[in-house]
């Protein structure tokens, strides 16, 4: 079942509710996108996660963060 103008279709996202793993790869692809809400949702999640899952997860899909500047 798909929903107009949703970011997850609900059954991928029912599937993976206890999977912060699949969670990522599906908000952070819906991000891709360039939506607001979903970058915000992928944010969200994102400050969710431990320090070690969050880069667990950027390994292994190859997430590259933007540069942050050191003042």
């Amino acid at each position: 079942m798909s929903i107009p103008g949703e970011f997850v279709s609900l059954n991928k996202l029912l599937h993976s509710l206890n999977n912060n793993r699949r969670l990522y790869f599906l908000y952070r692809q819906a991000a891709e996108t360039g939506s607001l809400g979903a970058r915000l949702r992928f944010q969200r999640l994102i400050r969710s996660l431990d320090r070690s899952e969050l880069q667990e997860f950027e390994h292994v899909f190859k997430t590259q963060r933007p540069m942050q500047r050191t003042a």
